[in-house]
């Protein structure tokens, strides 16, 4: 049995519109690959320069596929009536209301990273710092300069001083950042 010729149709500017492309051509029957999401989704947001996203399809699917992709991606797409149904019913049922957006639970992962890195490696209240919360920050790096300080005459308060802010860095910016407010939902409106 001869390979199938395989063409390529497009490529994605990140692992999400990858995933979009790959659903719509799969809903229109349109077999598609990937090359490289695999490898660009074990370095996350860094993949992005490093690591292009081809989409492959068969070649006798090569027009339609890159005349859906085209459509997508001018804004003229327009699902089919059922999937106009299907999209009424599940915002009726609440399902997108309750659905978690990608981009926030990323973005939080992301500072929450960011927070956690700050406040064990760097500390004196960088966590705090990288949220906004300056007075606090302020007041950290202080208690713990002042626990170095300690250090000579008092080991054990010296200590305690340290950890305790850095302890509070990282639950304090924590805090803050599970604390912000989500981002806007865009809404589709017909």
């Amino acid at each position: 049995m001869a390979d199938r010729v395989k063409l390529q149709v497009a490529t994605c500017r990140d692992g999400a519109e990858a995933a979009l492309i790959r659903a719509l051509l799969d809903g229109h029957g349109i077999h598609a690959h990937v090359a490289g999401e695999h490898h660009a989704s074990m370095l996350g947001g860094l993949a992005g320069p490093l690591i292009p996203l081809h989409v492959w399809v068969d070649a006798e699917d090569a027009e339609p596929a890159a005349e859906l992709i085209r459509s997508m991606r001018d804004d003229e797409f327009v699902p089919d009536e059922d999937d106009q149904l299907d999209a009424l019913d599940a915002e009726l049922d609440g399902e997108l209301e309750d659905a978690v957006d990608p981009r926030r639970a990323i973005e939080q992962r992301k500072r929450t990273g960011i927070v956690l890195l700050l406040s064990c490696v760097v500390t004196f209240g960088t966590g705090h710092l990288y949220v906004g919360a300056w007075p606090r920050a302020f007041a950290l790096a202080g208690l713990e300069a002042y626990g170095f300080y300690r250090l000579a005459d008092a080991p054990t308060l010296g200590v305690a001083m340290i950890a305790g802010a850095v302890v509070l860095d990282v639950v304090g910016a924590m805090l803050h950042v599970r604390r912000d407010p989500p981002l806007p939902r865009a809404r589709l409106v017909a």
